[in-house]
């Protein structure tokens, strides 16, 4: 069984947040990281979330070397 799923509203939710770091807040109380179905898209919000946690930029670099750093 598929599980629905849409892929670009996905893309189109974690590029919102690269370009406006102040959309996460919003989109922390709507959604969570086992919302994604695709594991990638999980893990970049995962990635963004921790980031925002930390009060660090969330942006293409430190999103970028954050999962490098955990080999993703």
């Amino acid at each position: 069984m598929i599980i629905p799923n849409d892929i670009k509203l996905e893309q189109n939710i974690l590029g919102a947040i690269l370009i406006d770091k102040e959309i996460i807040t919003e989109v922390i109380t709507i959604i969570d990281a086992t919302d994604f179905y695709d594991l990638r898209h999980e893990r970049i919000f995962r990635v963004c979330v921790d980031l925002f946690t930390e009060s660090l930029n969330i942006d293409l670099i430190t999103v970028k070397d954050r999962l490098s750093r955990l080999n993703f």
